[in-house]
């Protein structure tokens, strides 16, 4: 009999589905919801209900933490499909507390732009090996009159082009995005492993097996490194509506909490940070020395 009582208990996970689906069902949310989406609120709700329940690590967020986090993909009204690509609600530990946190993809921030209405057109790409004739600094002109000779990025490129006539383009070399990455990016500023010569050679690998799937730059260099480059575009030379601008200064001006919030997010495992020296803690029980060869370039 004790036994059966036991296998009647529900799981840790499954109390807490039914506490999310109890706080996501609370009419405050749901009102929120149904006046910021209309008819499209059950899809949404749906697949957050999916993003809830396929993520442990979600559920382990305060509920409340959640929906927050949920309600500013709804004000942008961007699907949080992760098959769509364009946003992402992702945890990370702050001070040993697991917290959930949004982060706009590549493709959000082409939809935000675009709807504007004020771009004729954007678009950000990898440039290959022969590809590249010149690049002027002066005027932005990007010569890519080169044929590719292979799979090895040097370079990645985002443009723009209002219907004002204004247009602008900016290129960042696979050297200069890696050296950003580690200036500005705690989840590589904080590792001492992590250097721009280990980025790049992750970069070219990643590039080469045509294996780059997840978030973060240790998961998916290739989008990381054209979701930074259009988000410098815009934010300094692009325009979007007030709303979306508050989110873009998550990315783009943040506080330093904010910013290590957001880039801690970005990376594919959950990172803990010692409060007093600033150092990313080792999981208990994993010797670095025995990672696989692609995960040695990943924060331990």
């Amino acid at each position: 009999m004790a036994e059966t009582a036991v296998a009647k208990q529900p799981s840790q996970k499954a109390l807490a589905v039914k506490n999310f689906q109890a706080v996501m069902n609370n009419s405050y949310y749901q009102t929120l919801l149904q006046n910021t989406l209309k008819e499209n609120k059950g899809t949404f709700t749906t697949s957050l209900m999916e993003l809830a329940t396929s993520d442990e690590k979600l559920l382990q967020c305060a509920p409340n933490a959640l929906m927050a986090e949920a309600l500013k993909a709804a004000s942008l009204h961007l699907p949080l499909n992760k098959q769509l690509g364009q946003c992402y609600i992702l945890p990370f530990k702050n001070h040993g507390v697991m917290t959930p946190t949004l982060v706009v993809g590549t493709k959000g921030y082409l939809q935000l732009a675009m709807r504007t209405g004020k771009y004729e057109t954007i678009n950000s790409d990898v440039v290959y090996e022969g590809e590249l004739k010149g690049y002027d600094k002066v005027t932005g002109n990007l010569d890519l009159s080169g044929v590719r000779t292979s799979n090895v990025p040097i370079g990645y490129f985002a443009y723009m082009k209002m219907k004002n006539g204004f247009s602008k383009l900016l290129y960042m070399s696979l050297d200069e995005v890696c050296l950003y990455a580690k200036q500005y990016s705690p989840t590589v500023k904080f590792s001492e492993k992590a250097t721009p010569a280990t980025l790049k050679e992750l970069a070219l690998k990643q590039a080469a097996s045509g294996v780059s799937d997840g978030v973060g730059w240790y998961s998916n260099f290739e989008s990381m490194a054209l979701k930074t480059v259009l988000r410098r575009l815009l934010s300094k030379w692009g325009e979007l509506s007030i709303e979306n601008n508050d989110i873009l200064n998550i990315d783009e001006a943040p506080s330093a909490e904010q910013q290590r919030d957001e880039e801690f997010a970005e990376a594919k495992e959950v990172i803990e940070v010692d409060d007093e020296t600033g150092e990313i803690k080792q999981p208990a029980g994993e010797d670095p020395e025995a990672q696989t060869e692609t995960k040695k370039f990943k924060l331990s």
